[in-house]
């Protein structure tokens, strides 16, 4: 649903019993989004740099509520990633998850279960067998996922209150083995009419000796660290926090400033700051952002710009 409009109340036929009477706009279950960033050459011997990612999306086959996802991601990784969703198995609110995912050097094969407990929590568990070539051997092995999620935003296009919160646990066996946690909470909290605060954390760690690279945390680019390169640094564990002020333009539209902290080797801790616009409506939407890194100049910052088209 991209919108409601109340019309009307009436009442009903029982005195505990009312109509309410809305206009529904249906939003579009299909969606097409590019991803562009560039980052100016940082010196005179260097060249500047062009990265983008491809995303298609499909929520509602026919109507039947299955689900198609594909990525693709250029820069050093050359990231695929295909997933299908099969809803309400065996008549029960449990949804089976298929994915296929490939970049340099791995490929990972993986299924599993998600239980929507309601429209606002999620609980979702899977296995995925995976193969990677390491130090010019070829490895193979099992990982065991599960994970939690709970979302009470008001308007989940442009929230103006609510919060999200994420829990995921991994485990890997086989020729490699490590271990995997992440946490994540988001918070919005309306400050003044049409303006809204929006407060992130998240944190990751890795746990195992010989991490394959594949497998490490990366902070830099249009959803994390703004005003860095796609993946700039990675290691074996993460914090990242962020923060925007909000100015509400539309429904699903806003302007934002934004200070961005974080970091995969403590102590080094990273930031970013700058400017964007989140411009949005029933038959697309336009992401655009403009991010300093510490140390540059007005001029000399990095432009991530999404757009993307709904079917």
């Amino acid at each position: 649903i991209y919108d409601v409009e109340p019309r009307a109340i009436e009442i009903g036929e029982r005195t505990d019993e009312v109509i309410f009477n809305a206009h529904v706009i249906e939003a579009h279950s299909g969606r097409i989004e590019g991803m562009l960033g560039y980052a100016p050459p940082i010196t005179p011997e260097s060249r500047a740099k062009l990265t983008g990612t491809i995303f298609i999306d499909e929520t509602n086959i026919l109507g039947s509520g299955r689900a198609l996802h594909f990525e693709w991601r250029s820069a050093e990784s050359k990231r695929i990633e295909f997933r299908y969703l099969e809803p309400w198995i065996l008549g029960r609110p449990i949804d089976l998850s298929l994915r296929y995912e490939r970049q340099a050097g791995f490929k990972s094969y993986g299924i599993s279960l998600i239980s929507r407990l309601n429209f606002r929590y999620l609980i979702k568990g899977g296995f995925s067998y995976e193969m990677a070539e390491l130090n010019g051997m070829r490895n193979r092995a099992v990982k065991f996922e599960a994970g939690f999620r709970r979302d009470v935003r008001d308007y989940a296009l442009n929230p103006t209150s609510g919060d999200v919160e994420s829990a995921n646990l991994g485990v890997t066996a086989g020729d490699y083995r490590l271990g995997r946690f992440t946490l994540g909470a988001q918070i919005y909290l309306s400050t003044r009419r049409n303006q809204v605060l929006a407060l992130g954390a998240h944190l990751g760690k890795l746990f195992g000796r010989d991490i394959p690279p594949f497998e490490l945390f990366s902070l830099g680019g249009a959803n994390t660290l703004r005003g860095y390169p796609e993946g700039w640094f990675q290691g074996g564990s993460m914090a990242y926090a962020n923060l925007e002020y909000r100015f509400l333009t539309g429904l699903g539209s806003h302007l934002f400033l934004f200070v961005d902290l974080g970091t995969t080797n403590p102590p080094q801790l990273q930031i970013s700051y700058g400017v964007g616009a989140r411009l949005e409506a029933r038959s697309g939407r336009l992401n655009l952002c403009y991010g300093l890194a510490r140390g540059d100049s007005i001029l000399n910052g990095k432009i991530h710009v999404s757009l993307g088209t709904a079917f």
